[in-house]
């Protein structure tokens, strides 16, 4: 009966999701214009270097601050800026902890943060964009350039909620900020960020 199987599919397309059902992914156009404070029970600043070719040695920062002002109608314009707490280090060796926050490597005490603030804000694809900006450790500054994935949004007006998730990626030579001459350790750096931006309230 080809005039009942017209009617379900209307029925079927006009029927709500589902209980539980995720609606279409959002991406970078998507995102309402305005600043953004980064969330700091969600976010993580890890990195990775070679240590002596047997390993990756892993280690983190635990307090970081991040804005973000964007505009999706102009992508281009936005920027970006985040500081992170020398010496709040980690690397589950102590003695190791202490060494990086002297002032051979970043020299918490006298320097405090290590900053970074965006030049360009570029997109590669609905939902990645190139993130170039300059790179403040140890004292000495130099252009970096990231790699940015929103990994999910999700903004509710009836409960005036906005919150993304994205993963920044890059790598750094440590060498460059002078970050101490350490025989047999690798120079690269990896820096792998997960952070969660909550639309700030006007």
């Amino acid at each position: 009966m080809p005039g009942l199987r017209a009617i379900m599919a209307g029925v079927l397309l006009a029927a709500p999701l589902p209980a539980g059902a995720e609606p279409p992914p959002k991406t970078l156009g998507d995102m309402p214009a305005g600043l953004y404070k980064s969330d700091k029970q969600h976010t993580h600043v890890y990195f990775t270097y070679d240590h002596v070719g047997f390993s990756r040695s892993h280690g983190r920062f635990d307090r970081f601050d991040g804005r973000l002002n964007f505009d999706p109608k102009v992508i281009e314009r936005g920027t970006a800026s985040f500081t992170i707490d020398a010496s709040s280090i980690d690397m589950n060796v102590p003695e190791l902890e202490q060494l990086l926050k002297s002032a051979k490597f970043f020299d918490a005490a006298g320097m405090g943060s290590i900053a970074f603030v965006s030049t360009a804000f570029k997109r590669t694809s609905p939902n990645t964009a190139l993130l170039t900006g300059n790179l403040t450790m140890h004292g000495v500054t130099h252009p970096v350039a990231l790699n940015v994935t929103l990994n999910k949004f999700l903004d509710d007006d009836d409960l005036k909620f906005c919150r993304f998730g994205f993963t920044i990626t890059g790598t750094l030579s440590r060498s460059q900020w002078g970050l101490g001459a350490v025989p047999l350790i690798g120079d690269e750096v990896n820096l792998d960020i997960d952070a969660e931006f909550v639309k700030a309230v006007d």
